[in-house]
């Protein structure tokens, strides 16, 4: 949850920057809501959604590394109860 906020701002900018006449040439050229959204809307934003996977993927590295110099490896496998 910690990072929500930032990859939400993140979204946000991503999606504003695509270029709305990408949009009205595809609707134009007869594509459907979806079409759009997928050829354009998401194609525009890969970049931005690789870079959120990577960072938010060496935050959790990150904290799981705090959490086996608090607790051990022994604290987290197995879970607690099993």
């Amino acid at each position: 949850w910690q990072e929500a906020g930032f990859s939400a701002i993140l979204f946000s900018a991503a999606i504003s920057g695509v270029d709305v006449s990408l949009y009205e040439a595809a609707k134009i050229d007869g594509a459907s809501r979806l079409q759009q959204t997928w050829h354009i809307t998401l194609k525009s934003i890969m970049p931005f959604v690789v870079l959120l996977v990577i960072l938010n993927t060496k935050k959790q590295f990150y904290n799981l590394c705090i959490e086996i110099e608090l607790h051990g490896r022994r604290g987290i496998w197995p879970p607690a109860g099993g």
